[in-house]
């Protein structure tokens, strides 16, 4: 069912990514230290839950963009396609540079097709639009139609409109497609007659000026005929845009990159049999790739400003950060999210953790996806950051418990011994000996259940330099161990519905020895577009926020 919506997005966010604020808004602090309880929220979530709704109430979801109104077309509103920017500033809210913003923007992508298109422009949101929505129109007054029918459908069942072949349009045809102007047009056809024809819609990126993103507008206007045998063949064109209707329709059936593939026996549109079997697979009649979608949900999910003090320096000794994260039923399928890798491997890196101990990791396959996207990143925001040396080693310890650690000679992190958490052990429970530059340190990786599991925990600090990671929210202290956090801190994604005590306890020795004093709960960039939440989207990776504190891996001389 959300085939033609992540299409219908995937072309919204583009435009809402480069006439809005969007990207200011990705400064926001990556972990919060101790002590300071501060949970904004500061970035917009863009949903698919309520698409096709109409919302009276004032909101910022993404959402909007699909609502019509279903009331008629009044005489006296302004049409939004013809308005001066003077004329645009009578309307209640919009100031001077808000009406500057919507000229700009129609200018940008060539008409509004709909009313709801407005919310997309910087400056006016969900709240503005509904103020002034019963005023405006994007239609002259004598319209057959009113803006709602002009709305984007996402059941339809088929493209009322005919496709502009781009290997026939004129100059003139191309540029009543929104977004292609005179000169863009001109360029099209000049590429055209100096190359031959257009084997892909894909090859229109490398047309002056029109580029990757804008590609991806005007793509679900266009095609590309080919015959059965493969070769490419023009539709007669007579110099207009025939039937091309202002606005793309989805098509039941599946195409890829609009092109149309004609066969004499059995019709084919782009060479796919319409009575034949549908894939899981997103396609859509824009051509837009599964890929492509995913790397705009996540340009859409902002990432938090990334703190610049960091230093693995403290008083002249050498430092690492560790970690706990329950990453909560983290099976091969989550991990088969490209927006869940790209939460945690994310965070790790920006807030340059080590060494972590991992809880309800399933299976060994699913820890591998993680450790894999590490050193060999697929995702481009993982590719992105330049701290990654990618040398990631990761090992599971049985019921659900998983260590995943960089083996970067800088930090020299080396395992030494592990022991695997036994399948009736009570807690359960695996520990594992690092030797990291100069001190040897052994991490208890523990899945608490109660006040019972106290006795086993006591064990643990016989060890040396021993620290115990988990959830010690029912554990209401423990007597030989010293809390990191406090025992009512609450480290849940969403405290307001959850409590846990996501913690790092230290022996009594341990804590005298390597204790620097840092540490913090990371609160931001936890959520992505692309995961579900219930029945919505932009969910988080697991309702546990990551836990972490730095400690010494050089002794005090």
């Amino acid at each position: 069912m959300y085939k033609s919506v992540y299409a219908q997005l995937y072309v919204n966010i583009l435009i809402y990514i480069q006439h809005t604020d969007i990207v200011n808004e990705m400064g926001q602090n990556g972990s919060t230290h101790h002590g300071h309880r501060g949970r904004g929220r500061n970035f917009r979530r863009a949903t698919l839950s309520m698409l096709g709704k109409k919302h009276s109430q004032p909101s910022k979801i993404l959402s909007h963009t699909f609502a019509y109104d279903d009331e008629g077309l009044k005489v006296d509103r302004m049409n939004l396609n013809t308005a001066t920017e003077e004329e645009l500033m009578t309307l209640p809210g919009i100031s001077r540079a808000v009406a500057r913003n919507i000229v700009c923007h129609r200018q940008a992508i060539g008409r509004f097709h709909r009313v709801e298109d407005l919310v997309l422009v910087s400056g006016v949101g969900a709240y503005k639009l509904e103020l002034v929505r019963p005023e405006i129109c994007v239609a002259s007054a004598n319209a057959s139609t009113s803006s709602s029918q002009a709305s984007i459908s996402l059941n339809s069942s088929g493209n009322t409109g005919s496709l502009l072949d781009i290997n026939s349009a004129s100059v003139f045809a191309l540029q009543g497609i929104p977004g292609l102007n005179q000169e863009l047009a001109a360029n099209v056809v000049e590429r055209r007659h100096r190359r031959g024809f257009y084997q892909s819609l894909d090859e229109l990126a490398k047309v002056r000026g029109i580029g990757k993103h804008r590609l991806a507008i005007i793509k679900p206007y266009l095609k590309i005929v080919v015959d059965s045998d493969g070769s490419v063949t023009p539709t007669p064109s007579n110099g207009t845009s025939s039937s091309l209707g202002t606005n793309p329709q989805m098509t039941s059936t599946p195409v890829s990159n609009g092109v149309v593939r004609i066969s004499s026996k059995v019709p084919r549109v782009n060479g796919i049999n319409p009575s034949a079997h549908v894939t899981n697979d997103i396609e859509t009649s824009s051509g837009i790739t599964e890929d492509e979608i995913w790397e705009l949900l996540s340009v859409a999910s902002p990432r938090p400003l990334t703190p610049s003090n960091y230093s693995t320096k403290l008083e002249g000794r050498t430092s690492f950060r560790i970690a706990t994260w329950n990453l909560e039923r983290f099976s091969v399928d989550k991990a088969c999210n490209p927006g869940v890798r790209e939460v945690i491997c994310r965070t790790i890196l920006e807030n340059r953790l080590s060494l972590l101990a991992l809880q309800e990791i399933e299976s060994s396959e699913a820890l591998a996806k993680i450790t894999l996207e590490l050193n060999s990143p697929i995702l481009k925001r993982v590719r992105d950051w330049q701290g990654n040396r990618k040398v990631w080693r990761s090992i599971h310890l049985g019921q659900g418990l998983a260590i995943l650690w960089d083996t970067d000679g800088k930090i020299r992190i080396s395992l030494q011994h592990q022991s695997s958490a036994a399948a009736d052990s009570v807690p359960a429970a695996a520990c594992a000996t690092f030797h990291i530059n100069k001190v040897t340190i052994t991490v208890v990786n523990a899945a608490l259940h109660g006040v019972r599991d106290r006795r086993a925990m006591d064990n643990y600090c016989r060890f040396q330099n021993t620290l115990v990671l988990g959830d010690f929210s029912t554990m209401n202290g423990v007597e030989n161990l010293d809390l990191e956090l406090p025992h009512n801190e609450n480290t849940a994604v969403h405290p307001e519905e959850l409590f846990f005590n996501d913690n790092i306890a230290w022996s009594r020795k341990s804590r005298a020895v390597l204790r620097t004093g840092h540490s913090g709960i990371v609160k931001q960039g936890l959520t992505h577009l692309g995961i579900p939440r219930g029945w919505k989207w932009g969910g988080a990776v697991s309702t546990h926020c990551p836990v972490w504190c730095q400690i010494y891996s050089q002794l005090d001389e």
